[in-house]
């Protein structure tokens, strides 16, 4: 028996499109890791809090400070 390395989903989808990851130009990103949250803080303005890029800090800071300026 020869193994198949094409599978068929059933909504016929692509198997490289992760339901939770976000691609930006090549690059693709999980929804909820660091790199998202600091990118959706940047699409709201937000490049530093206290003084300090919001890079720097761990994602459940992020996660808390993206809840304060969703609205």
């Amino acid at each position: 028996m020869e193994r198949q390395d094409v599978s068929i989903r059933a909504d016929n989808e692509p198997h490289s499109v992760h339901p939770k990851k976000m691609t930006k130009g090549c690059l693709s990103m999980h929804v909820g890791s660091k790199g998202w949250y600091v990118e959706e803080l940047k699409k709201r303005g937000v490049r530093n809090h206290e003084g300090r890029k919001v890079e720097k800090y761990k994602t459940y800071v992020l996660a808390n400070l993206l809840d304060k300026h969703k609205n």
